[in-house]
């Protein structure tokens, strides 16, 4: 809102105009509370102005004259002449752009060379502003500089943003208020500008015209460099954070062989390059080699197994972000008198393959031989004593303990299994499933150092990254989809090949549902007589066979909290194996109905996992996707049963006599790359016709409905019952928000649509036609009236 000033007499000579009638709403924006009728001072950019009766907006600062303008002559001489001293104060220095710019309009936007700033061509406003000004005055969306109305100040009146706008230091009062408006001026009186009036019988000492910023009190930039000092320490902090970050990342362990007689000499440097160890640039190993006036090094060489003469300054290659080694020997050093090089040597081989030292090599091994079928699986020969034991899990799948590095995995074929043939194993991947099962899920748990465990796994075949990781996640998806077992016990027949495997798991994608990255533990299915199985739930003989896919889920729950209510995970509720059936059980006429299995925990039970599909386009638009179709009708079910406790406990205060019943639990459960989502219930049994359970159920939610328009503003109606452990149980019905909606004719669905462009929380929502339906043919029962419910209107 405008700032509120005093209205004082007007000057001797000349009465203001009749107070004319308050107007209620703004003309321009129609808001009912417009601003409070008051008399202009005429200190504005306009002087005719001056007394005249208006009222302005607080909603658009729309200023509305109730009186036509004062002409010049009618005005007061005293009045005249201190509206040309203000405005020769607020005359800013002319603003010409040489190179054709355009300049800021703002009074007093100066650089701090007393230059006008430039204004920015793709300013919204009119005329363009400086990004300063822009950010500055009232919110309007402006993309060039961020601005949007919604980050505005708007609760500050237009005047405050207004640099125009300044208080002149005067010795006696003005007679009315002062207010400036430029825009609204321009709406109500000439454009033209007022001609300049020189005072007459009154003299006046001249205001210097203020040309730059000026400070508003002393010490009014000790906090900025405060915080530039403070600033500047957290940065020199952060660069020596990350300057001895790059050291540690770039260390080098040296070890150096300098004579026959002595140890090898110990010291760790960092490299100026990453990668990239360079002798000539670290004086200690400098020093220690020109004392014995050497002039060449011996470097082993990774790739070649070999020792390796070069200079000081030649580069030797090395890993980044871990320890990396080399080792140094003074030309003329046997590798025998070399103390300790095999256990450097054997440090420095984790980190890459190596060939044998070619003085180590047996002479008589050197030449190329062909490998027979026998030695395709020389790898795995080892018994579990020497390198590890083997253990089969629940689901056939096995799981090697841990063993030295330069020890060969353990046997993977069972005894009954023979290896494959010579001609199966000369390409990646193998032919048969049976085959590529066990060496696949040995290699599950590598993550480091794979071409080595590659060529223990797969003996003879040359490993390819690409190849490797493409079937690998082939591998991963038979396992989620829990088939993979299945394919290995065909054997080597056509069914049981690969191709066919991949074959089959992408049929099963094409079911929209994907598979996790990890291989999953086999879920127990819950027992037939658990307190969730049913006559009407899936037999475990069907679930069995059915097609499952195990997936990482994320159980949501809906409650209030201090942001409403909505909902809620915790630590215990995430990372929840589930079992989803590829096929629905069932069909309505909004979702499709999966079989959902958790095996343990907290949430074990068997769940009707449903996914709204049949929606008309409208609504799909409305809720932009399918998570948050699935958000709104979990959120439905969970606000029925909040308003079903409610109206329990609302009923044992007032001492009403009612029939028992809940809401069935409902659940949020999204995957764990939150692609998939579903709305879970648990599978009940026992349904109820409502027309065929006793009149005092049918009163007591008669009542519900009454209550639920009543304190919760919707309508919830035409429930679905059943049976839940003796007690009755709602797990669907039908709700209507005031909200004008027509009906949305389709083959599949009787969904409704909104023709007045408001908005429903809920998927499908009957509307404000089905409230009236309901406020006349609903007949207030003794629960009504014992809860204190009043008729609806």
């Amino acid at each position: 809102m405008a700032p509120v000033m005093s209205r004082m007499s007007p000057p001797p000579g000349l009465d203001p105009p009749e107070a004319p009638e308050r107007r209620l709403a703004c003309p321009r924006c129609l808001l009912l509370e417009h601003g409070e009728l008051k008399l202009c001072a005429g200190m504005g950019q306009v002087l005719q102005n001056y007394n005249r009766w208006y009222q302005r907006c607080p909603n658009c600062d729309f200023q509305d004259w109730h009186t036509p303008a004062t002409p010049t002559d009618a005005i007061p001489e005293e009045i005249r002449v201190r509206f040309a001293l203000l405005q020769s104060t607020r005359s800013p220095q002319p603003k010409q752009a040489r190179d054709g710019a355009i300049l800021c309009k703002d009074h007093d936007c100066l650089q701090s060379t007393n230059q006008p700033r430039r204004a920015n061509k793709d300013c919204s406003r009119d005329p363009p502003r400086c990004a300063n000004c822009c950010r500055k005055g009232p919110p309007v969306k402006c993309k060039a500089h961020g601005v949007f109305p919604s980050t505005g100040i708007s609760s500050l009146p237009s005047t405050f943003f207004d640099p125009s706008v300044v208080t002149p230091a005067s010795t006696r009062p003005s007679d009315h208020s002062q207010v400036n408006d430029p825009s609204s001026n321009m709406t109500n009186v000439s454009a033209s500008p007022s001609p300049s009036l020189s005072p007459k019988g009154t003299s006046s000492t001249p205001v210097a015209v203020r040309s730059c910023a000026r400070p508003l009190s002393e010490g009014y930039g000790n906090g900025w460099f405060e915080a530039q000092r403070l600033k500047l320490q957290i940065s020199e902090k952060v660069e020596e954070s990350r300057r001895l970050d790059s050291v540690l990342e770039n260390k080098v362990t040296v070890r150096l062989w300098l004579s026959r007689s002595e140890d090898m000499f110990r010291i760790n440097v960092s490299n100026r390059v990453a990668g990239k160890f360079v002798l000539a640039e670290h004086e200690e190993l400098v020093d220690e080699l020109t004392q014995r006036n050497v002039k060449l090094i011996e470097v082993y060489s990774m790739d070649e197994a070999q020792w390796v003469k070069q200079t000081f300054m030649l580069p030797v290659p090395v890993p980044v972000g871990r320890n990396a080694r080399v080792l140094i020997r003074v030309p003329g050093v046997p590798t025998a008198d070399c103390f300790g090089f095999e256990d450097e040597l054997a440090l420095l081989s984790q980190g890459c393959t190596l060939k044998r030292p070619r003085d180590a090599e047996d002479p008589g091994n050197r030449g190329k031989s062909r490998k027979t079928s026998a030695e395709h699986t020389v790898g795995f020969s080892h018994s579990p004593d020497e390198s590890g034991s083997v253990d089969a899990s629940i689901n056939g799948n096995v799981h090697v303990s841990p063993h030295h590095a330069g020890s060969a995995p353990p046997s993977l074929y069972p005894p009954d299994l023979p290896p494959p043939a010579a001609a199966d194993v000369k390409t990646f991947p193998f032919v048969y499933v049976c085959d590529m099962q066990l060496p696949m899920n040995f290699m599950e748990g590598i993550r480091d150092e794979v071409p080595r465990h590659f060529a223990s796994a797969f003996c003879g075949v040359p490993f390819i990254s690409s190849t490797f990781y493409k079937h690998r996640n082939i591998y991963q998806d038979a396992c989620a989809f829990k088939i993979i077992d299945s394919f290995a016990k065909k054997g080597r027949v056509p069914d049981g090949k690969w191709s066919a495997l991949v074959h089959r798991i992408k049929e099963l994608q094409r079911f929209g549902l994907d598979s996790t990255a990890q291989d999953s533990p086999v879920i127990p299915t819950p027992s037939p007589t658990g307190p969730f199985s049913t006559g009407n739930s899936p037999s475990t003989e069907a679930m069995d066979v059915a097609p499952f896919a195990v997936l990482t889920t994320r159980f949501e729950s809906f409650q209030w909290s201090e942001y409403g209510f909505g909902a809620e995970y915790s630590p215990q509720s995430t990372g929840i194996q589930a079992a989803i059936s590829l096929q629905p059980e069932c069909a309505g006429h909004l979702c499709d109905i999966y079989t959902m299995v958790v095996g343990t925990g907290q949430y074990s039970g068997i769940y009707a996992a449903k996914v709204v599909k049949r929606v008309p386009p409208v609504i799909r638009e409305r809720f932009h996707n399918d998570d948050s179709l699935m958000f709104a009708e979990s959120y439905r079910l969970s606000f029925g049963g909040d308003l079903a406790n409610s109206f329990a406990v609302l009923a044992t205060s007032r001492g009403v006599l009612t029939e028992a019943f809940q809401f069935v639990a409902t659940f949020l459960v999204t995957s764990a790359t939150e692609r998939l989502s579903w709305v879970a219930q648990h599978w009940i049994q026992d349904l109820l016709p409502l027309n065929n359970t006793s009149l005092a159920l049918r009163n007591t939610l008669g009542a519900f409905s009454h209550f639920t328009v009543t304190f919760g503003d919707k309508l919830y109606f035409d429930f679905q019952v059943a049976q839940l452990n003796g007690i009755v149980t709602i797990y669907d019905c039908k709700t209507a928000t005031y909200v004008n909606l027509l009906p949305f004719s389709c083959i599949s669905s009787d969904a409704v649509y909104s023709s007045s462009g408001d908005t429903s929380p809920f998927v499908e929502d009957y509307g404000s036609s089905s409230l009236a339906q309901f406020s006349r043919s609903h007949i207030c029962n003794d629960v009504c009236v014992g809860l204190g419910l009043s008729s609806i209107q």
